[in-house]
């Protein structure tokens, strides 16, 4: 009667401990995928975009009209001052272990690699690289392409 009593308390204790593994992972598991979806959703990009469409539309005032002549006006010679190119550097940066992709973003915009943080998180997601991401110590240079940078640092380069 006492081996019965032993083993039931045996097996109660074993469903009760792979319950709480079970709980702990499936909460790791949430906590990550989470993470993943981390996106400034209520504050919207600043960069104002302006479609090609109204970037190519002349106004009314300034199309010739179909009987009017058009003078055509020499343009003075001026010289033109060369703008300075600055030769590529690298950063060099460090992503801890459990960084989110919007502190990993952030990073990036204080290392000066990326010009907005939506935009860079909005890249990642579509490129279905979110859960990518990874730790480690890069080094890259400092006018590197935007899609370059998100394959080096989720390890597709």
């Amino acid at each position: 009667m006492m081996e019965k009593i032993k083993d039931y308390l045996y097996d109660i204790s074993d469903i009760l401990v792979s319950l709480v593994l079970i709980a702990v992972i499936a909460v790791s598991i949430t906590y990550k995928i989470t993470d993943a979806f981390t996106i400034k959703i209520f504050n919207p990009i600043d960069d104002s975009v302006i479609t090609v469409q109204e970037q190519i539309k002349i106004p009314e005032e300034d199309q010739p009209a179909e009987t009017e002549e058009i003078e055509i006006t020499e343009i003075p010679d001026t010289t033109v001052t060369p703008i300075e190119v600055k030769p590529s550097t690298k950063v060099a940066f460090e992503i801890n272990s459990g960084l989110t992709g919007y502190n990993i973003a952030n990073l990036l915009l204080e290392k000066g690699l990326i010009s907005n943080v939506n935009s860079f998180i909005e890249r990642v997601e579509a490129l279905g690289l979110g859960s990518k991401l990874r730790s480690g110590t890069f080094s890259v240079p400092s006018d590197i392409p935007l899609d370059e940078l998100i394959f080096i640092i989720t390890g597709k380069k």
